[in-house]
């Protein structure tokens, strides 16, 4: 029997932050980027708790997908909602399908000290900020930080 554990409640509040961030700009709210604050607290969190605990597959998987709701899909709503274009939506598009291989390829990276490609976090903070503060960049941004995900260039965890 699997049971919920301190590591696993704060990836899930990572994931309900990007909800409330899709929510939010979905309903037209302009703060709606704000999300990316507290989901990118909890990840930190969540990964400093697995680390000092045993972590396993499950929460490495449940992680991923709260990733995913979060740093790949949660921007490109809001980004989408902030400034429909079909630009945007084709750069959206291949920013979640870049995240999406960078998550999966990090699942499977056997190398636990170090970072393959712009990790998803720091992605979705790029890009919701580069557009909170010009939104005529959002498709030049979306593009070029979703490409930076899949670069296999190396970054030392910190």
């Amino acid at each position: 029997m699997l049971k919920i554990e301190l590591k696993d409640l704060l990836t899930l509040a990572n994931a309900v932050s990007g909800i409330i961030g899709i929510s939010l700009a979905i309903a037209g709210q302009w703060y709606a980027w704000l999300y990316i604050f507290p989901a990118v607290v909890f990840d930190f969190l969540d990964g400093k708790v697995a680390r000092k605990t045993q972590a396993n597959e499950f929460g490495k998987q449940l992680d991923s997908l709260a990733d995913t709701v979060s740093f790949v899909v949660a921007p490109t709503v809001v980004i989408m909602f902030a400034n429909f274009s079909l630009l945007v939506t084709i750069a959206s598009a291949l920013y979640v399908c870049c995240g999406l291989w960078r998550l999966a390829k990090f699942n499977l990276q056997t190398d636990k000290k170090s970072y393959y490609g712009l990790p998803s976090p720091v992605a979705a903070v790029s890009v919701l900020v580069i557009t909170a503060f010009s939104t005529t960049l959002a498709p030049f941004a979306l593009l070029v930080v979703g490409i930076a995900m899949v670069i296999p260039f190396k970054l030392n965890k910190i």
